[in-house]
């Protein structure tokens, strides 16, 4: 799997803490979504890319999920007067997955 958590980067740069994101499949398309791998990001002069090889159980959709840290003191600053809430989980595009 090739993908990109651009909010990682900058979270790691400003908390200076590796950052997480999930890989998330949901079986058919439908229903419940499970973690299926972790992606984790250490370096802070790497971008936001990854690869990571995942062994899906079936056809369905997979996605990434990510969380900005609460610990960023600069995460606020920008969002002051606005309804956005930084702290809630970032949820990728889902992607179809077919296996054969």
């Amino acid at each position: 799997m090739w993908g990109c958590v651009r909010p990682a980067r900058y979270a790691l740069l400003d908390t200076h803490r590796p950052q997480t994101a999930l890989i998330q499949f949901q079986r058919g398309g439908r229903g419940s979504w499970s973690t299926v791998a972790t992606v984790t990001f250490s370096n802070p002069a790497s971008s936001c890319f990854f690869t990571r090889q995942v062994k899906f159980p079936a056809s369905g959709s997979v996605r990434l999920i990510y969380s900005y840290p609460a610990t960023d003191a600069r995460l606020y600053a920008g969002y002051v007067h606005t309804y956005f809430d930084p702290l809630a989980p970032t949820v990728s595009r889902s992607v179809s997955v077919t296996i054969r």
